[in-house]
């Protein structure tokens, strides 16, 4: 009686799987085709803002906040650089400020960053990464990290960065829509400051 019952719902789920299979794929398209659109929806919004912008404070927070929402990270901030120093635009979300305290090969912090090139920083898993300090990714529960260079050409003008609370709360997708952010403000606040 029971193996006849098993053999029925065994029959049943196998009748149903491609029908739910269906299901599970139509909702993994939409979900694209939404971020698609919210991607597409905050990049119109950084040109906007830049257009309207009376500076590049303005379009960063107002960028941020975007970023922020359709991320729904912990923290987003924008930091302009001036020669060796980070000028801080906005945050939204916790103020964490790991890069000041990771280690490069050019140095500790900012400085350090910027001494090894200003490359992207694309920490999924800041446990594992020892430019984190422990210390630090732990009292401030920082799980995932990002940090990214605002560059006009060969000149670095600011920085992005994100993180989350959530190991692997940031993805290579994310990263795709924070490069483009990036290439937007570089473009907009060139354009605000008046660089070629």
């Amino acid at each position: 009686d029971d193996r006849e019952h098993l053999d029925k719902g065994r029959a049943l789920c196998e009748n149903l799987a491609p029908s739910i299979a269906s299901l599970i794929g139509e909702a993994e398209r939409t979900s694209d085709v939404e971020r698609r659109l919210r991607e597409t929806e905050l990049l119109y919004e950084v040109a906007a803002t830049a257009q309207g912008s009376a500076s590049a404070n303005s379009l960063a927070e107002r960028t941020a906040q975007a970023l922020f929402e359709m991320l729904e990270v912990d923290h987003v901030g924008v930091s302009w650089v001036d020669g060796n120093d980070a000028l801080h635009a906005t945050v939204q979300g916790q103020p964490l400020r790991l890069l000041d305290a990771m280690s490069f090969a050019g140095g500790g912090g900012l400085l350090g960053w910027l001494r090894t090139g200003a490359p992207e920083l694309l920490i999924y898993q800041t446990s594992e990464d020892a430019r984190c300090p422990s210390d630090e990714t732990v009292r401030r529960r920082i799980g995932s990290f990002f940090a990214l260079p605002i560059r006009f050409g060969e000149t670095i003008i600011g920085l992005l960065t994100l993180a989350t609370h959530r190991t692997g709360g940031l993805d290579l997708r994310d990263a795709e829509t924070c490069r483009t952010v990036c290439d937007e403000l570089a473009q907009a606040v060139a354009r605000l400051r008046g660089i070629n």
